[in-house]
Order: C-alpha cells, then sequence, then structure tokens
C-alpha cells in the first residue's frame, strides 16, 4: 500500500455547474504510513484539472478489498454559479472516499457531508455533494 499512487477524480452532482461536471481532475497521492490495517499519506490536486490548492493529508482504513480514507485539504475551494474555483484561507471540509482494491487499483466514490458554515464572510450552506475517482500505484524505481 505504501508508495506513490496517481489518479483523478470528478464531480457527477447535479448541484455542480454543467462546465464542471464530470471533469477530471487528476492528483497525487503518497502512502508513508500502512500497518496493514490503517494508513496515512499526503495529497496534491493538480491545479491545471481544476484541483484544490496546497498539499493535504489522508488518513483511512482497509478492510479486506474496501478501502476508505478522509481528505483534508488546507484552503477551502467552492465553485461560484459559472462553475469558477473560489478560494478562502481555511481548512477545506473534509472530503470522504471509499473504493474497491482491485490488484494495484482502486476504483470508488467520494462525497462531501451536507454542513453549513461560513464561507467569504457569509452564513452558507454547503450541500451533499458526490463524485467517482479511481487511483493507480506508480511502479517502483529502480536506482
Amino acid at each position: 500500500m505504501t508508495g506513490k499512487w496517481t489518479g483523478i477524480y470528478q464531480h457527477e452532482s447535479k448541484r455542480i455547474p454543467e462546465n464542471r461536471r464530470n471533469q477530471q481532475t487528476r492528483f497525487k497521492i503518497e502512502i508513508t504510513q500502512f500497518d496493514g490495517k490503517n494508513f496515512s499519506g499526503t495529497i496534491e490536486d493538480d491545479l491545471e484539472t481544476g484541483g484544490t490548492r496546497g498539499t493535504g493529508i489522508i488518513e483511512g482504513k482497509i478492510k479486506g478489498n474496501q478501502l476508505r480514507f478522509i481528505k483534508k485539504m488546507p484552503i477551502q475551494t467552492s465553485l461560484d454559479k459559472n462553475g469558477n474555483i473560489i478560494e478562502e484561507q481555511k481548512p477545506h471540509r473534509s472530503i470522504f472516499y471509499t473504493g474497491i482494491i482491485q490488484n494495484d487499483t482502486v476504483k470508488g466514490l467520494w462525497r462531501f457531508k451536507f454542513g453549513i458554515g461560513i464561507f467569504q464572510g457569509k452564513f452558507a450552506i454547503f450541500p451533499s455533494i458526490k463524485g467517482s475517482w479511481e487511483m493507480t500505484k506508480e511502479p517502483i524505481q529502480n536506482l
């Protein structure tokens, strides 16, 4: 499980502006700790494909061939009604990932839970949003 992984995620919710729906965002994960059940590491989204700025952390568990983890990014990011990215200098809401492991590939779903809070100084309702994702382990480079 430890090592570098690359993948994509996409929004599939009808609440997302149409120009962003089903757009694939690339990401890279490095899993640095794994005890046979629990794992942790870092994640970086690709900005050129619509990702969130900053290096985030992931913490998760594996049970059989099922994987789940929470992604925590350092910068709050939302989309306006036209699909433009809006950033705020505070931590992003947690994103929950689940997936099925098959060989060195994981495929599954991600989601934001419904929530309320403050965004850009105003009261905000954060709807539940979901999408799909997948990642593949990069081969180990021999020196």
